[in-house]
């Protein structure tokens, strides 16, 4: 089994760029440091899966994003902002991959990388 496809490099490319988006509109307003902190650290997985020489710190990057969501909800005062949605879709499609990387006994950063 391939452990990823085409298709499913371009939707996690295509979601990232949308939580990129929807956090760097809200750190405009808000100017809150965490979001420029979590902005950053969505930078850095977007240019991973863009770039294939640092592969390997892919799964590191993965594993710290899908608890930034529950993290930021800890402290927030509004849950209902676009950025926390896309965040959560972001978490589920890494979750996915994750659990498929597992499944195959593939290592995550071979699962996102390998044709």
């Amino acid at each position: 089994m391939k452990p990823m496809t085409d298709a499913e490099k371009a939707m996690l490319k295509t979601q990232l760029g949308k939580t990129i988006l929807d956090l760097n509109q809200n750190f405009k307003q808000s100017r809150q440091k965490i979001l420029d902190d979590y902005l950053n650290e969505y930078r850095n997985v977007l240019d991973l899966v863009n770039g294939f020489e640092e592969s390997r710190m892919l799964a590191a990057f993965l594993d710290d994003l899908i608890i930034y969501a529950t993290g930021y909800l800890e402290t927030a005062q509004r849950w209902d902002q676009a950025f926390l949605k896309e965040m959560g879709r972001t978490e589920k499609i890494i979750k996915s991959l994750i659990a498929k990387a597992i499944e195959t006994e593939t290592p995550i950063a071979v699962a996102v990388f390998e044709k």
